[in-house]
Order: structure tokens, then sequence, then C-alpha cells
């Protein structure tokens, strides 16, 4: 299926087309969150925070893992037009139950026992709207993922799009009317929309597709088989941000936590071009486990290499150029994030890297080494939050992410290699590269202003010129390569 030259060019193609819709979302979204930050100030900034990690944790424990089990079973078990159709059903008849349950009980839970915890008060209130919308959200998010495994990504990706849209020209206002509650309506309200527009197209592609009857129908409990580790996986790692907000909420203050969430805000928008680049990855791999084993481990390889060299220069950015960032977006009350942008930015280029030893394990099937990889990262950033936070504040927080997501990646590449069968030899040069550019720029952070732009821009153009030496003759190419593949839309096979 993929000859010589088709990967990378597949993978380029794929990386290019997801990439438009992602960065349109990622836009919208961090649009959004600039505005909410300067509306709401980083007291209510960081309270927002806190609502938003107990809410995450309510929605995926409500949907017990089933969105992503729906979108691998459509994609190639389930042929006929009855048995798809049963399928969803089944699905969002279990969601709905399960987020109903779920919805009650964490709302007597967190009321009960967590809000009077927190410094704040009147947190209740908006733990129990939050509660409410994901409760009543959660089956919505069903039908995006039956649509992604229907086949119809594009149709997914225009709805997104104009949900992210539509939700921030609800969110600003609102926040603008009623302060942070019309912010968590607006939030919520961009998300549920998603599964809104994709309703109708879920239903017209089922009926596209054959009218035998009978068929396999996806039975409940293959469902949560291929679900449950998913959701444990997320779970761990949803857990690990709750604890470092929480902790910080009840420790050092919601001011404090509200720049750190800036800080991790503008870190997470790293990752958006090298996750754009492994969004096609996971067909790939999947199709050369079966067909070409050996092909499919050397795939990752380079594709590793390629996230490597687009995430660094970001990363010196955000290192090196922090205060400016944060200056211009969310505006200097919240400028003592810049010291966490800097590290968190490091993170997000650990992060980039390891993405791909998860897709390759998604693609082998191996869901359980995803949960014991995460269950690894969350117990350190629990461990060193604790110790680090109370008299850190953010900087403790965010060096627990680091030291996390340092001990992830050595966890994740023994995985990729000894049980997976990857081989990493090739990724040598391209890590030593990034340490040798990203260690001095920590350096640099701590410089005064204007030496530290001077120093910032210098080692950015050193960066961009080495990269030229560290590509091998293949990657270059690739480079060359990229005008004609923008220019035809052509995938080699």
């Amino acid at each position: 299926m993929f000859a010589s030259g088709g990967i990378r060019r597949f993978v380029l193609k794929g990386a290019i087309t997801s990439f438009l819709a992602v960065v349109a979302v990622r836009i919208f979204g961090l649009l959004e969150s600039v505005a909410i930050g300067r509306i709401l100030g980083t007291i209510q900034f960081g309270e927002l925070a806190l609502v938003l990690s107990v809410t995450n944790l309510v929605l995926a424990v409500g949907t017990l893992g089933v969105p992503p089990a729906l979108t691998k079973f459509l994609s190639g078990e389930v042929s006929s037009r009855e048995a798809a159709r049963k399928s969803i059903l089944l699905a969002l008849r279990t969601v709905t139950t399960a987020s109903v349950v779920v919805g009650v009980a964490s709302g007597v839970i967190v009321l009960t026992l967590l809000a009077p915890s927190y410094p704040s008060g009147g947190l209740e209130p908006l733990l129990a709207l939050g509660i409410f919308f994901v409760t009543v959200s959660a089956p919505l998010t069903l039908f995006g993922s039956a649509l992604q495994g229907l086949g119809d990504v594009t149709s997914l990706n225009l709805r997104t799009v104009l949900a992210s849209a539509i939700g921030l020209s609800l969110t600003v206002p609102l926040a603008l009317s009623f302060g942070m509650p019309g912010a968590l309506v607006g939030f919520f309200a961009g998300t549920a929309l998603v599964g809104v527009f994709a309703i109708p197209v879920v239903w017209r592609r089922v009926n596209t597709l054959s009218s035998a009857s009978g068929g396999r129908v996806v039975s409940l409990r293959s469902i949560l088989n291929y679900g449950f580790p998913t959701l444990l996986s997320g779970l761990t790692v949803l857990f690990g941000f709750y604890w470092v907000n929480s902790m910080m909420a009840a420790g050092v203050g919601f001011a404090d936590l509200g720049a750190f969430a800036v800080a991790l805000t503008l870190a997470n928008v790293i990752p958006l071009i090298p996750g754009a680049v492994a969004i096609p990855l996971v067909p790939v791999l999947s199709s050369l486990s079966i067909s070409d084993p050996k092909r499919g481990r050397s795939v990752m390889s380079r594709i590793m290499r390629l996230v490597v060299f687009i995430t660094v220069p970001i990363v010196l950015v955000a290192i090196c150029f922090a205060p400016e960032i944060i200056r211009v977006t969310y505006g200097p009350g919240f400028i003592e994030g810049s010291q966490y942008l800097s590290i968190l930015a490091v993170s997000s280029l650990l992060t980039s890297v390891t993405g791909v030893v998860g897709n390759l394990i998604a693609a082998s099937g191996k869901m359980w080494w995803s949960l014991a990889i995460n269950l690894v990262w969350t117990g350190i950033v629990v461990l060193v939050s604790s110790v680090l936070i109370p008299g850190l504040g953010g900087t403790g927080a965010s060096a627990a992410l680091l030291v996390g997501y340092s001990i992830l990646t050595i966890v994740a590449l023994a995985v990729g290699k000894l049980v997976l069968g990857a081989r990493f030899g090739s990724v040598a040069v391209p890590a030593f590269w990034a340490a040798s550019l990203v260690v001095p720029a920590l350096l640099v952070a701590n410089l005064s202003a204007g030496w530290r732009v001077v120093a910032g821009v210098v080692l950015l153009i050193v960066a961009l010129t080495s990269l030229v030496f560290v590509m091998d003759s293949g990657e270059r190419a690739l480079v060359k390569e990229l005008p004609s593949i923008l220019s035809t839309g052509k995938r080699v096979s």
C-alpha cells in the first residue's frame, strides 16, 4: 500500500490537510482563552482552571471510553447500515446512562467534600454548573467520534471549526455579562455543538452503507473492553493535572494558579504542528503493523526525527521570549507566568516526541501499555508536585510536570524498544542537537530583557542554520518536495 517515498508524502499531505482544521480550532480556542483571561483576571482565571480540571474528570468517567471505541469499530468492523445504526444507539444508551449516574455521584462528592477545602468561597455553584453541562453534553461527544469512524473526517473538521467559532462568539459576551458562569456556559456550548452539528451527517453516512440485513453489531462488552483501558489511561493524566491545580488552589492561591494556567495553555500550543504530523500516522502504522511490521517501526523513528526538527525552534521561541508572548496575549497581569512557560515549553517538546510512541501503541492495539506509561507519569507528577508546590508555587508545578514528562520519555522509549521492537538509533543525533539548544535557551531566559532578546534571536538563527546539517538527505529532499505536494495534492502510493 505504501511504496518508497509514499509514506512521507502521505504523512506530510495528511498533516497539511488536518493541520488547517486543527490550526483554526486552536486559534479560536486560544483567542477565547486570552479574552477570558483578560476579562476575569488572574484569580478568577485560576478558579476557572480548577473548575475545568474537575469537569474534565467527570466527562471522562461519564463517557466510559466509548467514543474512541466507537470510532475504532465503525471504521472497520461494522459494515452494514443496520449494524452501524444499532451500534451507535447502543453506545448512546450506554453513555447517557453512565453520564447521568456519574454526574449525580460526582456532584455530591465534589460539592460536599472537595469544594469546602478550597480557600475561595462561591465555587460550589460553578462546580455544579460545570458538572451539569458535562453530564448533558457527554452523549453528544459520540457523534463526532462516529463521524470520524464512518470516514467523513472532512465534515468533522468543518463542524469542529464552526463550533469553535460559535463558541468564541458566545463565550466572550457571556463572560462580559455574567463573569465566570457565562464563560463556563460558552465553553461547554462550543464543545457540545460539535456533536450537535455531526448528528445529521452521521445518520446520512449510515444510510449510505450496505442495506444487507444482519451484519456484525458491536457488543457492549467489546466496546467496553476497548474503551476501558483508554478511559483509565486518560483518567490518570487528567487526575495528574487536577492534582496540580488543586494543590496550587489550596496552597499558594488562585492568582498563582491563574498565571500557571495561562503558561500551560500557551505551552500546549507548541505541539500543534507535531500533532498534525502525527494525525495520519496511526492509519499508516496500523496498515504496516500487519503488512510490514519492520517497516512500520522504521517509519516511527523517521516521524520522531521530523517531530524534533519541527518542535525545537518553536520551543526556543517560547523559552526565550516568554515574557513578550504573555504580555502580548494575556496582558501584563499574567507576566508572572513567563517563568512557568519557559519550563513548560521543554515539557511540550518531550510530549511531542513521546506522542509518536503513543501512536504506535494505539496502532498496535496495546492500550494497556499506554495505561501503564501514564500511571508512571501521574505517580511522578503527584509525588514531585506535593513536595515542590508548597514552597515554589507555579515554578514547582511546572518543574513537577517537566520531571514527569522526562521520566515518561524514558519509559515510553523503553516500551517502544522492548515491547514494540522499535529502534531509536537514528534519533540520537536530533536528540543531541535539541539538548544543545534547549539547555542554553533556559540559561538565556534568566538574562535581563535586552540581553535575553538578543541572545534568543542568535540562538534561534543558530538552530535554523544547523538544522540543514542535522537533517539527512531524505529529509532535505522532503523539504524540497513540499511545494509540489501542496500544489498538486497528490499522494504517491
